[in-house]
């Protein structure tokens, strides 16, 4: 038995099958870091690089 703090789009399904029950927890507001990695000297795809550009714009605090 645990408690995790999770996405719930990451535990939909388990929360859908029952495995998982949401708690009602009463808590600080949170913050949430992201490290995007990636090498400096490879190629990178219009693809990926849309991706970063777009990660970035929603990621950024206000």
């Amino acid at each position: 038995m645990g408690i995790a703090l999770c996405p719930r789009t990451s535990i939909a399904e388990d929360l859908q099958q029952g495995r998982l029950i949401p708690l009602d927890w009463p808590a600080a507001p949170r913050e949430t870091a992201l490290l995007m990695i990636r090498h400096v000297d490879k190629w990178c795809s219009p693809l990926l690089t849309d991706f970063l550009a777009l990660a970035r714009k929603h990621m950024q605090t206000e």
